[in-house]
């Protein structure tokens, strides 16, 4: 069901370094490899979409978890919808896939929500990328749309304590980079934190 070129392309990222692709240039041969991967899954049907899931293993979940945290970067340098979508559409993919971590799909979305922000781009490509997702990982994205000022005060506050990730102007323009390893300790209680604040602010009026 897979083609065979996508099947040959995830063959060749598993036994590929993916420590260093953060670091890379922007864009990268890479980033339109994975791309290729990531719109086959946005376009296909669900058979498909479940088939590419289940090809994925932890080497490919890492590939794509460091391409969303691209696409956000480049969404902002380009002022590109379509990249949003892309690095959006990669968690739908990786965090349905056999031995994900919900917390590390909570964590990767951080850096696309601001992205979305930033462009008020609305919550579009998240409510498409819901649809094409599953259970837990479609709940994450769900509560991952762009949110009330006080929403976003709260979780930048969170992650700005525990240090995920920061956006800044590197030499070759705007990136969102990774601060540090981030325990699933951490990221637990960071997105237990913004859970338990978003509910005991539901009474009140978004503004």
């Amino acid at each position: 069901m897979i083609p065979p070129d996508v099947r040959k392309l995830l063959k060749q990222l598993e036994t590929q370094d993916w420590l260093h692709y953060a670091e890379m240039r922007l864009p990268s041969n890479v980033d339109d490899q994975l791309a290729l991967i990531v719109s086959l899954f946005w376009d296909a049907e669900a058979p498909l979409r479940e088939a590419l899931r289940d090809a994925l293993t932890q080497v490919h979940q890492n590939w794509l978890g460091t391409f969303a945290m691209r696409m956000a970067s480049l969404a902002i340098r380009e002022q590109s919808i379509d990249r949003l979508r892309l690095g959006i559409g990669a968690i739908a993919l990786a965090g349905d896939a056999q031995n994900s971590d919900w917390r590390d799909t909570g964590v990767a979305l951080l850096p696309l929500r601001d992205a979305a922000e930033r462009l008020n781009a609305g919550d579009g490509e998240f409510t498409a990328a819901v649809s094409r997702a599953t259970t837990t990982t479609a709940k994450l994205i769900s509560d991952s749309r762009p949110r009330a000022s006080w929403h976003r005060r709260v979780e930048n506050a969170a992650t700005n304590l525990l240090g995920f990730y920061e956006a800044k102007m590197a030499a070759d323009g705007f990136r969102y980079v990774p601060r540090r390893d981030v325990t699933a300790e951490e990221s637990a209680k960071m997105l237990d934190a913004v859970e338990r604040m978003r509910r005991s602010q539901r009474s009140n009026t978004p503004d």
